[in-house]
């Protein structure tokens, strides 16, 4: 599923991948008098309001050719401006450290008792060639982090790893863009109380406008049923820096679901992000960080890829 937007305003699709194409699904829906064309403008509001109208949308496209008798449903992909796959819901949850050879690039040996999380302003969401904005005062060590992200389906709280996946939604790509600035001054703080002022600064440094580029799509969970074995690469200009695969995840995306939903009520749309594999750039040796003109790409294989430019502020 894909966020598109065209002369007629933003709403949702179906990308065809083998043709190039996409499926105006308003406009199947009107013409199968199925439900109103708001309906289907974003794939929160149909997470939200049920999903009865558009799996009656998917049946029709599969058992009777929809789009071949409606032939105007069907855009091509360059004509329409990808979007944002989903507008988030109330949060975007993110998982730190959850990959056992990330921990051992940033020099943390010991696996956490516990998930170590972080939250990512849903104002900083952005979508396929939206460009990630250096912001002025921190534009020396901005950094990637390519990340497999969970779209939460319907509503979800206090449930058990066992049932955890049946209210995932679909999956997307995240990267969680951080300005390495305003942490460099913990790796070498001694005082406590500097460690944790400096905790609060990397999270705001994960915060600003642009800094969570989403997507390309949303593939739904019945056609990713195992997100515990993906592969995932993220390039800088080409060169690939990140390559790895989420079963070197510390804590799956099962365990994610269940371990978030026992403190928070998850609804539909929100997102949890799953963490990074090895190769950012602050652990390169030397150093990457990202500079106007360079582009992101991460890949996993049934998504597809997320790319953003770089641009200054």
């Amino acid at each position: 599923m894909v966020s598109f937007e065209d002369g007629e305003g933003q709403r949702l699709g179906l990308l065809l991948n083998d043709r190039g194409e996409l499926v105006d699904v308003a406009a199947i829906a009107r013409q199968l008098n199925i439900a109103a064309p708001r309906h289907f403008g974003d794939l929160l509001v149909v997470l939200t309001s049920g999903q009865n109208s558009l799996a009656d949308v998917l049946y029709s496209l599969e058992s009777d050719g929809s789009t071949d008798r409606i032939p105007e449903a069907v855009l091509p992909i360059d004509a329409v401006r990808l979007r944002a796959p989903i507008t988030p819901g109330a949060q975007i949850l993110c998982a730190g450290g959850n990959y056992r050879s990330h921990l051992q690039e940033m020099q943390a040996m010991a696996v956490p008792s516990s998930v170590l999380w972080f939250t990512k302003a849903t104002t900083a969401v952005i979508g396929p060639n939206d460009a990630i904005i250096l912001p002025r005062h921190a534009p020396d060590m901005v950094d990637y982090e390519g990340e497999l992200a969970v779209v939460i389906g319907r509503p979800c709280y206090r449930v058990s790893e066992d049932e955890a996946l049946s209210f995932v939604g679909g999956y997307t790509l995240l990267n969680d863009v951080s300005a390495r600035d305003w942490v460099k001054e913990a790796l070498a703080a001694e005082d406590p109380q500097e460690v944790r002022a400096s905790w609060g600064r990397n999270l705001l440094g994960k915060q600003f406008p642009t800094f969570c580029p989403l997507g390309p799509v949303v593939v739904t969970s019945d056609e990713l049923q195992d997100p515990g074995d993906l592969h995932l690469t993220t390039r800088v200009n080409g060169a690939v820096v990140q390559d790895s695969s989420t079963a070197d995840l510390i804590v799956g995306v099962p365990a994610l679901v269940s371990y978030f939903s026992q403190f928070v009520a998850l609804a539909p749309g929100d997102i949890i992000s799953t963490g990074s594999p090895p190769g950012v750039g602050v652990a390169r040796t030397p150093p990457i960080f990202l500079a106007p003109g360079d582009r992101v790409e991460i890949e996993v294989a049934p998504i597809g890829v997320l790319s953003n430019p770089v641009e200054a502020e």
